[in-house]
């Protein structure tokens, strides 16, 4: 499924403009989390503000992110990753938001930074799989531009 965009948590988008957080070379890892998390972009900051929250189950496992890269074009930049695939076919228990946590997806531990937050149905609900393929992909424009606005 074609999600997005991202909404970078505030302590990443910080970083990001300080310039400590560079892209596209911090490793992510994608979580899943179900319909009772609440995003909140300036309240939380690390793994442990939105673990009670992870799903799990079925076929789910925490999945490190591959191909992110930054694609520049006149007046903006892009940030794009590889597909995200949980596999096919999966069953997956029902999730609402993906959530990307910087490192790799096997060492992550409860102070691991928030990077960016998607929700996977904004009209309500929760997406899963059932012997089926569970497949995430950016939008054609990336998971967020960042543009030049001339004043």
């Amino acid at each position: 499924m074609i999600t997005g965009p991202l909404t970078l948590y505030d302590t990443a988008l910080h970083r990001f403009a300080k310039g400590s957080l560079r892209l596209p070379s911090v490793r992510l890892a994608a979580l899943l989390l179900g319909g009772g998390y609440t995003p909140d972009q300036s309240n939380h900051a690390v793994l442990s503000d939105v673990a009670s929250h992870e799903i799990a189950g079925g076929s789910y496992t925490r999945l490190q992110v591959s191909g992110a890269s930054v694609l520049l074009s006149p007046g903006a930049a892009q940030f794009t990753t590889d597909a995200m695939s949980w596999g096919n076919p999966v069953n997956m228990p029902p999730a609402r938001f993906m959530v990307l946590v910087e490192g790799l997806a096997a060492q992550l531990q409860a102070n691991s930074k928030l990077f960016g937050v998607v929700d996977l149905s904004p009209g309500g609900g929760a997406v899963e799989s059932q012997r089926g393929a569970f497949t995430l992909t950016s939008p054609a424009s990336g998971w967020f531009e960042i543009t030049a606005q001339n004043t």
